[in-house]
């Protein structure tokens, strides 16, 4: 029995489109492959883009193929959603900033990087072709760095950049560092987040003259008992497996007499602490007994004072020893790695 003749024509006709439709792919195959189309897979030396606002990232195996090439170049790849600190001088000469990576653009032929990022003050200002060379990791800037704290409106304004230093990186979800300011004559504290820190790159002779009006009073003195005293920061006695003193920075002051302190060890803030609780910090002497977080996993371990050295702008560092697997050995630290015991516990 024959089909009636108006199915086969239906018939037909999803043949013919299913033709037409396999032809399609493979002329638009041809054309991916002749023209160097963007962001095609198929074609191995392309700029691909990955966007955060398309919840995307880089494949593994590119992934893999770039750090490897990076790595031979001593460059770091970045994800997105990262907050890098960035200088390029065609965005400002004197300072760096902070912002967070955006977009990814990648030549596979070469490995070549360029990112787009956001920055400003609120995050809201969009910079493209970033090359990987001006971008480095976020590392926690240490006490008494100096830097521009920006209270302006856009990263390309200079109207309202005030000398700051650091006091502590506050480890919140905020991103934030506690900084103290001139502001209208007065010094502030104030905790701000990253992206209004601008970390200086060239020190000019005028800026390092606010710097030191700044921090004139600010500066390490020996008290009455011939100690040297570390200004702003303060001791606390911890009970943990010894009795030690760790230290403490002081990030504001309250109307009641206490104070918000940023813990070192833990990296914790602690609100609102009574001044009878704590005590000054004073210099650690040769041959104290200490605990210091030492190697790439920043363990706590034993060590003894060996030397300290002050810096510039006010702040310690000491030279330890410690015993590693039976060997004794010797390292810098900044005092906020490093805290006193005061007696071992039976």
């Amino acid at each position: 029995m024959k089909a009636p003749a108006s199915l086969l024509n239906k018939q037909s006709m999803k043949y013919l489109l299913f033709n037409l439709t396999v032809l399609a792919s493979f002329i638009a195959v041809a054309a991916t492959k002749l023209l160097g189309v963007r962001n095609s897979p198929l074609v191995p030396e392309c700029h691909d883009t990955y966007d955060n606002t398309k919840q995307t990232s880089i494949p593994m195996q590119h992934h893999q193929q770039l750090r490897q090439q990076l790595r031979q170049q001593q460059r770091e790849i970045f994800e997105i959603g990262d907050m890098v600190e960035v200088y390029d001088r065609k965005i400002h000469q004197e300072y760096a900033f902070f912002a967070e990576v955006g977009k990814i653009n990648v030549t596979h032929h070469d490995g070549s990087i360029k990112y787009e990022i956001r920055a400003g003050p609120d995050r809201d200002e969009l910079f493209q072709d970033i090359d990987s060379s001006s971008i480095r990791a976020h590392e926690p800037l240490e006490f008494k760095r100096r830097v521009m704290c920006d209270y302006g409106q856009s990263l390309g304004s200079s109207s309202r950049l005030i000398p700051c230093t650091i006091l502590a990186y506050s480890y919140n979800e905020r991103q934030s560092y506690y900084v103290l300011g001139m502001i209208d004559g007065k010094a502030r504290h104030h905790d701000l987040p990253m992206s209004r820190i601008r970390p200086i790159v060239d020190m000019s002779s005028a800026l390092e003259e606010e710097f030191e009006r700044l921090s004139s009073s600010d500066l390490p003195r020996y008290d009455d008992s011939n100690h040297l005293r570390l200004r702003g920061v303060v001791e606390l006695y911890d009970d943990n497996n010894y009795y030690s003193a760790a230290p403490l920075i002081i990030t504001s002051y309250m109307k009641d007499g206490k104070m918000d302190l940023h813990h070192t060890f833990s990296s914790t803030h602690l609100p609102g602490v009574d001044p009878e609780d704590i005590r000054p910090y004073h210099v650690y002497g040769d041959g104290t007994d200490a605990l210091c977080k030492v190697g790439e996993l920043r363990e706590v371990t034993p060590c003894t004072i060996v030397s300290h050295s002050m810096t510039k702008t006010g702040s310690v560092s000491y030279q330890v020893s410690y015993l590693n697997e039976g060997k004794t050995l010797q390292k810098f630290l900044p005092f906020t790695d490093v805290q006193r015991i005061l007696k071992k516990k039976d």
